[in-house]
């Protein structure tokens, strides 16, 4: 499951497909002309921290990853300006 979710973000990444909410965070907080065209995906490197459970349905999935990526966010510091 993580390795399908990294390459939907770097794909979408290289596509800079503003559907996708990291290439939303990106292009918001950063702007796409911070970063050369044709790296900017191996830019970015994704460390896994936590397991999500994958023996629910995909709402109880988004709400518990959603619920816990705000907690790491706070835990790590990981917001701007910090980030």
């Amino acid at each position: 499951m993580l390795r399908e979710r990294f390459c939907s973000h770097r794909n979408a990444l290289k596509k800079q497909d503003q559907s996708n909410a990291l290439v939303k965070h990106i292009d918001e907080y950063h702007g796409w002309h911070n970063y050369p065209d044709d790296r900017f995906s191996d830019l970015f490197n994704f460390t896994p921290i936590q397991k999500v459970p994958v023996q629910a349905s995909f709402e109880k999935i988004k709400e518990f990853r959603l619920n816990h990526e705000q907690f790491w966010i706070d835990t790590l510091n990981t917001v701007e300006p910090l980030a």
